[in-house]
């Protein structure tokens, strides 16, 4: 009977044990999951300094900017932001600017902070890459989706896109993707702020992304980007579109060995007589030149412009032995140009070349006074046979105000 007795005080034991831990755990779970757990608590309080820097930096500019345009200095507020943050402005109708950084989305005016949010767009469903995407014949009309990569994930180009019945723009497998049923996926860009990824870039050195490179920076948008290393090309990039900040992110672009011209560009910004291509700002992007064959080519050419800033950009050209008969210039301004900024660069051009050098300047055919070129703070080192800074004239041209 005492046996008997003892396993069912055991067993009562035994049951209280479990409920009590059971409890415990509760609490513990609550204590670490809940509305006001641990873990919650943790995630509000990193999220409470996160905010708290990102206010803090952002203020700071907004002095900084008020002084400077007092002094006479940045008087364009978004490409100020643009400068010192390295990241995409958008410029509002209400004459707001809206930015990234990093988990947080703000939104300013030139003189106060006006909100500063978690960034987070709902979206109704991820996938991989665009192919993905376009073989989904579930989608329907007012979703927005979210692609990882271009391709995939490692190669970048993720981003979002509203899916629509009908659209105005033109198929391009970028701004407008036509989807397998018949339905469109439209770019939707965050502050006006594209990659060149987004547009069928690989970056990864070994395919040809002339295209997708020419198609980015000419679609309109403020704010251009460069995701990974190395971008090869096979033909010439014409910039043709005004106003466009390009963030290089230290990336390189160099020609594709394979290729040979007589006489051609690797990147040109080149509007018309009649109407020429301005506010173009370039940073932080390497160009580099390896064993192409050809009779005279340049790193980058500036023709029919106005407002360009080259900053802090690289431009090399390595020396081969097996191959002297390179002739290879920098950068090179010619026809009708004013307001233009070389800052922070490094040009080597170890050719050893009989022609080629680092900066040519020549001026227009016409009347044009080409005006306001400044040269400040750059790295210049070169063994080809030309001029390392050249000035020169041709009829009826005019320079004025350099230094």
């Amino acid at each position: 009977m005492k046996t008997k007795e003892m396993k069912g005080i055991t067993l009562i034991a035994l049951v209280i044990t479990i409920v009590v831990l059971l409890i415990l755990a509760g609490v513990s779970i609550n204590l670490l999951l809940g509305d006001n757990g641990i873990i919650t608590k943790a995630t509000e309080a990193k999220d409470s300094y996160s905010k708290s820097a990102v206010k803090e930096k952002v203020s700071f500019l907004l002095n900084e900017y008020e002084i400077d345009k007092a002094t006479g200095e940045n008087a364009e507020f978004a490409k100020f932001l643009r400068k010192n943050l390295q990241v995409g402005v958008a410029e509002n109708e209400d004459a707001t600017y809206s930015f990234i950084l990093g988990d947080w989305q703000i939104v300013t005016s030139e003189s106060e902070i006006i909100s500063i949010e978690k960034f987070k767009l709902e979206v109704d469903k991820t996938y991989s890459s665009v192919d993905d995407m376009k073989t989904d014949t579930s989608l329907t009309a007012g979703k927005i989706v979210q692609t990882e990569g271009y391709y995939n994930k490692n190669l970048g180009g993720g981003a979002y896109y509203d899916i629509v019945s009908t659209t105005s723009l033109s198929a391009d497998n970028a701004t407008c993707i036509q989807l397998d049923n018949g339905l469109y996926a439209e770019l939707h860009a965050i502050n006006d702020t594209v990659s060149v990824n987004q547009f069928g870039a690989y970056g990864d050195g070994e395919h040809d992304d002339a295209n997708a490179i020419q198609v980015a920076l000419n679609a309109g948008y403020k704010n251009v980007s460069f995701e990974n290393t190395k971008y090869k090309f096979g033909s010439r990039i014409c910039m043709n579109t005004s106003n466009v900040f390009v963030f290089g992110n230290s990336a390189t672009l160099f020609w594709n060995d394979n290729v040979s011209f007589k006489t051609w560009e690797q990147l040109y910004i080149m509007g018309t007589t009649e109407s020429h291509v301005c506010n173009i700002d370039i940073y932080n992007l390497n160009f580099q030149n390896y064993n192409v064959k050809g009779v005279e080519s340049v790193q980058l050419l500036m023709l029919y412009c106005d407002n360009v800033n080259i900053n802090s950009c690289n431009f090399y050209v390595d020396e081969i032995l097996e191959n002297k008969e390179r002739k290879i210039t920098n950068i090179w301004l010619e026809n009708e140009f004013s307001n233009i900024n070389i800052e922070k660069c490094k040009f080597k051009n170890l050719t050893n070349g009989e022609a080629g050098g680092n900066i040519w300047i020549r001026g227009s055919d016409s009347n044009y006074a080409c005006n306001n070129l400044k040269i400040k703070n750059n790295y210049i080192e070169k063994s080809s046979h030309d001029e390392t800074i050249a000035i020169w004239r041709r009829s009826c041209w005019k320079c004025n105000n350099r230094k």
